[in-house]
């Protein structure tokens, strides 16, 4: 996944899970991405997916459409931009 996308999502679980700006060690990172990666799928319905899936071949793409598309219903739900 490219470095912009991880970032985000690295992002969103710092968020989310409240660390603000501390030092984290690696298995803290671990868990900030892995919540973060679950959280933001709530953001996709089923048929959200299906339509999503339907586009692309490569699943490395296919991953990072799915999270594009994830956290900019993220930022819409915070109302932090809108489309």
């Amino acid at each position: 996944m490219k470095g912009d996308v991880y970032d985000i999502i690295y992002l969103v679980g710092v968020q989310e899970l409240g660390y603000g700006f501390q030092q984290l060690d690696q298995a803290a990172k671990t868990k900030v991405i892995n919540f973060a990666s679950m959280y933001l799928m709530k953001f996709m319905d089923h048929d959200q997916r299906r339509e999503i899936r339907g586009q692309y071949d490569d699943d490395e793409e296919l991953e990072e459409q799915f999270y594009r598309k994830a956290i900019i219903r993220y930022f819409q739900s915070r109302k932090i931009f809108e489309s």
